[in-house]
């Protein structure tokens, strides 16, 4: 398959994968400035300015945050780039991110693995061939199942484990901001031609993603001038691999300094008890658990009580009213991506938490 010039790649992904980020305003390539350009220059390099990292941009050091997180899982090393692209793909799906399930099995099909992203899309691992491919997205799919052996047990290797659970929890981070601030596939269809997903997939993956997964990068020196710090204890099992703990470090820290900047100690308090009681289930389809669940807060209080919760638990069913109702008390986007990045990745770290290996657990 001819691959895309880059030229016309680097155009589409400028002018075309900016449009799909809602709620929050883009910057430009051309506009691009300081610990941006740094970021965005690597991202070029060594993967794709892809939205579900770039949608950070108004927030420079959760840009970096968040690029140096999935840069030292999914992108750098010489773990198998498709047992990672798996992980991605199956926890998008169980996390109901349209999006990334659409995004990874682009890239999988980079790597010839079309038939996997087909039945993991379609919940059905059986039908992968490969039987360790098989055994990683069995892994993957139930990573919202605390209590299921093979999270205790995982099927991979020890020396692999960092990478592996890395971008799982890599995933389980970006899915809830790629489901409140993105659209539902990286290539919207009007519903009469979604019939065309496979055939549209297909096509990008075997230009695009095929170009992406070509690129071999080695693992540290992602750009970016956060502080060091060490990952919460949840994260243990990433500490064979310094590159990889360090991204978690940093991100987690930043994160950390600006949800407690921006949003009140009632609001963290009441999301950090109601993520620690979670074990992976799907709320009520009606967002009339957040409405009871807020009526502890001041009334001043309840709007980022109510965004924050849904971000944590239920990213789906943000909607604008409740961009809106936010951003009536937090104006600006560096507040907003504050605020929902600390409450996606208190939920991410309660997932990081059961995805320990008995191993490391223990």
């Amino acid at each position: 398959m001819i691959q895309l010039p880059a030229p016309i790649e680097h155009r589409v992904f400028d002018t075309q994968a900016p449009k799909l980020i809602k709620y929050l305003g883009t910057v430009p390539t051309a506009k691009a400035q300081g610990l941006v350009a740094e970021v965005y220059d690597q991202m070029r390099r060594e993967f794709q300015l892809v939205p579900p990292v770039t949608l950070h941009a108004p927030n420079p050091e959760l840009l970096a945050g968040v690029w140096g997180m999935l840069r030292e899982t999914i992108v750098a090393g010489p773990v198998d780039r498709a047992a990672r692209e798996v992980v991605c793909e199956a926890v998008s799906q169980i996390n109901q991110c349209s999006f990334c399930v659409d995004a990874h099995s682009t890239l999988l099909t980079g790597l010839a693995h079309k038939d996997t992203a087909d039945a993991i899309h379609g919940n059905r691992p059986d039908l992968i061939s490969d039987p360790t491919i098989r055994s990683v997205a069995r892994w993957a799919l139930a990573n919202r199942e605390p209590g299921n052996d093979i999270l205790r047990n995982p099927p991979f290797a020890a020396e692999s484990a960092p990478e592996l659970i890395g971008s799982a929890v890599c995933f389980h981070y970006i899915d809830r901001m790629v489901s409140v601030f993105l659209a539902d596939s990286p290539v919207p269809l009007p519903k009469w031609l979604r019939w065309l997903r496979g055939t549209v997939i297909g096509v990008a993956g075997s230009t695009v993603g095929k170009r992406i997964m070509g690129v071999a990068v080695a693992s540290g020196g992602a750009v970016g001038s956060l502080p060091d710090a060490p990952p919460s204890r949840e994260f243990s099992w990433a500490e064979p691999k310094p590159a990889v703990a360090a991204a978690i470090g940093r991100l987690e820290a930043v994160i950390e300094k600006q949800g407690q900047h921006t949003l009140p100690e009632a609001v963290r308090n009441l999301v950090t008890q109601r993520v620690a009681d979670w074990n992976g289930e799907q709320p009520p389809i009606s967002r009339s658990w957040v409405d009871t669940a807020v009526n502890s807060l001041d009334e001043s209080d309840q709007p980022a009580g109510r965004l924050t919760l849904l971000v944590a638990l239920a990213p789906y069913q943000v909607d604008e009213t409740i961009i809106r109702a936010f951003r009536g008390r937090h104006p600006g986007d560096e507040t907003l991506l504050a605020a929902t990045a600390w409450a996606s990745f208190t939920a991410t770290r309660r997932v990081a938490g059961w995805l320990s290996p008995a191993a490391v657990s223990s």
